[in-house]
């Protein structure tokens, strides 16, 4: 199965969001009449397939994992600095200002405040 926006399946307008690509498994899933599952992952599959377990554990026989992340790599104040961050109407501009504050960081030395 292609996941949403990989391969041949459909690149939607209204974006991605891991919510987006679970919710699409699961609707193949139920189509197909698949009570339980066995999943291997790689790579950025491991997301998915996490993901998926943690909605749906009870549709989950098997899960084999391969070189992926398996613990959260950012601090929950950082995820939800980014996903505000994309959000945000002035995007280009902000990060524009992003920009020179990190080469003016690189210059003059890190502040400890990435935040503001």
């Amino acid at each position: 199965m292609y996941l949403l926006g990989y391969g041949e399946s459909d690149k939607p307008d209204s974006g991605y969001s891991l919510t987006n690509w679970i919710e699409g498994i699961h609707s193949i899933l139920e189509s197909e009449g698949v009570d339980k599952v066995g999943i291997v992952a790689h790579s950025n599959g491991v997301i998915f397939a996490k993901e998926y377990y943690r909605f749906y554990p009870d549709k989950i026989s098997n899960l084999i994992l391969l070189d992926g992340m398996l613990k959260q790599i950012m601090e929950d104040k950082m995820l939800e600095w980014l996903k505000s961050t994309l959000e945000r109407s002035d995007y280009s501009s902000f990060m524009e200002n992003r920009v020179k504050k990190l080469l003016i960081w690189s210059i003059d030395g890190f502040n400890g405040n990435y935040f503001n």
